[in-house]
């Protein structure tokens, strides 16, 4: 099992610390997801369902301020009385508009770079032609050698 990063303890110890100073005691608890960042809420802690939800932050070291504030607005949100899914909703909307922005500018930087206009490929919007039963028989050689399956069960697909 590969070491935690010393990040990862840094942000779960980070999040515990900047609850409890808001009085939450224990319940609320963060851990990685398929590299989304994922909200733990015990039935105690929470409104009498235990909870998990994904944040709308990658799992990344340099998100751990992200993270961590994402984590304590949404219980200050959940103590006033706003529905968790809700406050995730509204966590989740400044981001969306800040990945749009970035995405835009990014667009429009390489609009302006020959290079990177050159690498648009010639083929974009044209249909290509994909030899399907090649394809099969490839995977159906990778999965044999690999071992992942028998012949017979090939066989009965």
């Amino acid at each position: 099992m590969p070491a935690v990063p010393q990040w990862d303890v840094l942000l779960r110890g980070g999040v515990l610390r900047a609850l409890s100073q808001r009085g939450c005691q224990s319940g609320w608890t963060v851990s990685n997801f398929r590299g989304r960042a994922r909200l733990h809420i015990t039935a105690r802690a929470g409104d009498g369902h235990r909870k998990q939800l994904l944040l709308p932050y990658h799992w990344e070291s340099d998100q751990l301020e992200a993270i961590r504030d994402g984590v304590v607005k949404l219980y200050e949100d959940f103590q006033e009385g706003i529905p968790i899914e809700a406050a995730i909703a509204a966590l989740g909307a400044p981001l969306a508009v800040e990945q749009a922005n970035r995405e835009r500018s990014r667009q429009a930087s390489s609009h302006l770079d020959p290079q990177a206009s050159a690498q648009i490929p010639a083929l974009a919007g044209r249909p290509i032609a994909v030899d399907w039963s090649g394809l099969i028989s490839r995977y159906q050689q990778h999965k044999l050698r690999s071992g992942d399956i028998k012949e017979s069960t090939w066989d009965r697909l």
